[in-house]
């Protein structure tokens, strides 16, 4: 059984599924979300997370929004599938001043064969920012396996389960301010489109914006994809039927479905976190990990014409191999062995001395910089203390085992207490949630609780962390 991490992530918070995928199934075994700076790089906030939810490193897959790949629509002229990279790049050193020989290009092919047109769907990526990518997450220990695309990982969720399968239908993906709109028929993805909505709207503005641009998506897209009206839209991104979006969508003739992503066929969810449309693209990416299933844009894996063979190549790097042989033959005797073996002692020695003077240097900046931390925020741990005491249930509902204080790194706060402890029922952890948020002091991270062996009057354990906002 494969564990699985996909992570998405947008200006104001990163998310993340943990899963493991057997056979045609996909179990979800941890989703959270964490808050994020503009401004930061999301690695290290994934590696603070899994450090604190004791997720071990494994496959990771990263999920990249509008506002980092170029997308582009284009039209190739008559060719077989393995000439269409080559034919797109030419395309796009011309049609985009920015776009280099060296950077990343994957495309959906929308519609065509070797005897007519095709229209391609082409996302780019550029090179320094993949190579940034994989440096940031390889330095936390977890090597990315896939890079896909947003808006075609929320349609591809529907094309897995089964939603898309007949006529025509538009998905529709609301994360933050970002729209990603995909329009689907017969299980295949003909047009995608996104766009982000200004900052500082209003509700009522926002839905304007998005009514007004999935109206303009059904009536282009019977041109510009679909030979067929658009009758389903899928939304993602609110689980409440009642809201203002949808009544106004279905007051326009659309027929409007919302999806919780974890209820879907071949997902099984023990806990469906709050707005669960947000996960959409995520879920998407795992489940292109099951058996005979593939992402259509993966930038890491792009799709590439087959490369000829080079017998003279091979027969040249031969030559090489062989010649190298024999100079290494012609050179190897045991005094230059033992050169060897005395120097690489020598080295060894160095090396050890080092590194003792290097964690020992290491151990004591630690200290001090843990220390001025502590002492620059100001942090007064016995008025938070009785400020928390409030709002802890009484012995009877929780007891805490262990606390530890800690400084944040997050200028947002001023410091964090980790909190483990016994609890009679996980409801009691939501209420002690909804009493700091009422407070607007402090941030809490939902914990996930888990069976206590001991059993008693205190069946679950759990653990979790309050960050105290700066006032």
């Amino acid at each position: 059984m494969a564990r699985l991490l996909a992570v998405d992530w947008d200006d104001v918070e990163l998310r993340y599924v943990l899963g493991s995928v057997q056979k045609e199934n996909l179990t979800v075994l941890k989703v959270g979300v964490a808050p994020l700076d503009g401004d930061s790089e999301p690695a290290p906030l994934l590696r603070d997370v899994a450090k604190e939810e004791r997720i071990e490193p494994c496959h990771t897959l990263l999920c990249l929004g509008r506002n980092q790949v170029e997308q582009l629509f284009l039209t190739l002229p008559p060719c077989s599938f393995n000439e269409i990279p080559i034919l797109l790049r030419n395309q796009l050193l011309r049609e985009l001043p920015n776009f280099g020989e060296q950077d990343i290009v994957d495309f959906l092919e929308l519609d065509g064969d070797a005897d007519s047109e095709h229209k391609i769907l082409a996302a780019t990526l550029t090179l320094l920012r993949r190579q940034s990518l994989i440096r940031a997450f390889r330095s936390i220990g977890r090597q990315p396996d896939k890079i896909g695309l947003r808006g075609v990982l929320a349609a591809e969720l529907l094309i897995h389960a089964g939603l898309a399968a007949d006529g025509s239908a538009l998905s529709v993906c609301v994360i933050g301010n970002d729209i990603e709109l995909a329009i689907l028929e017969s299980g295949r993805i003909l047009w995608v489109r996104s766009f982000r909505l200004p900052e500082g709207l209003r509700l009522q503005e926002m839905n304007t914006r998005i009514v007004s641009e999935i109206q303009r998506t059904v009536t282009v897209g019977v041109d510009v994809a679909t030979t067929t009206p658009i009758e389903q839209v899928f939304l993602f991104g609110t689980d409440d039927e009642e809201t203002t979006l949808l009544e106004t969508l279905r007051s326009q003739g659309l027929n409007v479905q919302t999806v919780n992503p974890f209820t879907m066929e071949h997902v099984s969810a023990k806990e469906i976190p709050d707005q669960p449309g947000r996960f959409a693209p995520l879920l998407g990416l795992l489940l292109g990990e099951l058996p005979n299933r593939k992402t259509a844009i993966d930038f890491l894996h792009p799709k590439e014409p087959p490369r000829p063979a080079n017998y003279i190549l091979a027969a040249v790097l031969l030559m090489i191999l062989l010649g190298v042989v024999g100079y290494g033959l012609f050179y190897w005797n045991r005094q230059v062995v033992q050169g060897l073996e005395q120097e690489l002692a020598k080295l060894e020695a160095e090396h050890k001395e080092t590194a003792t003077q290097l964690q020992q240097t290491q151990s004591i900046w630690t200290v001090l910089n843990e220390a001025h931390k502590f002492d620059t925020q100001g942090a007064n741990w016995l008025d938070e203390l009785r400020e928390l005491s409030v709002a802890l249930p009484t012995e009877k509902d929780l007891v805490v085992t262990q606390m530890a204080f800690a400084v944040a790194n997050d200028r947002r706060f001023t410091g964090s207490l980790q909190l483990s402890g016994m609890v009679r029922d996980p409801s009691v952890l939501m209420t002690l949630q909804n009493n700091l948020r009422a407070k607007g002091l402090y941030l809490m991270y939902y914990p996930q609780p888990s069976p206590n062996p001991a059993g008693g009057g205190y069946p679950w354990l759990f653990r979790t962390t309050i960050w105290r906002i700066k006032r």
